[in-house]
């Protein structure tokens, strides 16, 4: 595989070891490392690290760590650590540990979470910190109580539907 930089670029697909794409869009992408700034992507799914700075992904998946930077996406998932600062995304999952600066997440799990002047709906993690201006909607015990009130409650409404069979 080869290195691959491209400034200003409309890419379909790309498969390297090395990307470095700026002010350019790329549908899926392929490597062992990527950068993207001022662009976006589809699908990074990135063997080793990726990061994004004042851009955005549809989905991006990366085998150790991710850094993001005035970015986003739907899906960010890092397999060791993840760093966002002023971004976030809907679902964020870290294998180890998770730090946000100044953003958030509707969904986020990681062994460890740090949350700093950033809002979160729900967080799911072993070890969590709080720091001045972090806003947890709900943590892991509140998320336990909802999931089985949802799942009570689903069970009584098909039991009630049955009945009129």
């Amino acid at each position: 595989m080869t290195d691959q930089k491209e400034t200003r670029a409309i890419v379909g697909q790309l498969k390297a070891d090395h990307l470095s794409l700026r002010s350019g869009v790329i549908g899926v992408a392929r490597t062992a490392h990527a950068t993207i700034t001022n662009g976006g992507a589809g699908l990074i799914l990135s063997s080793n690290s990726a990061a994004i700075s004042r851009g955005g992904a549809a989905a991006m998946l990366a085998g150790d760590s991710m850094t993001v930077t005035q970015g986003g996406g739907s899906i960010m998932a890092a397999g060791n650590t993840m760093t966002v600062t002023q971004g976030g995304g809907q679902v964020l999952i870290a294998g180890r540990s998770m730090m946000v600066t100044q953003g958030g997440g509707g969904i986020m799990v990681a062994g460890q979470a740090k949350v700093e002047k950033g809002f979160v709906a729900v967080l799911i993690s072993n070890q969590t910190v709080l720091d001045d201006g972090a806003r947890v909607l709900l943590g892991m015990p509140q998320a336990a109580v909802l999931g089985a009130l949802f799942g009570l409650m689903f069970a009584v409404t098909r039991r009630w539907l049955r009945r009129g069979e």
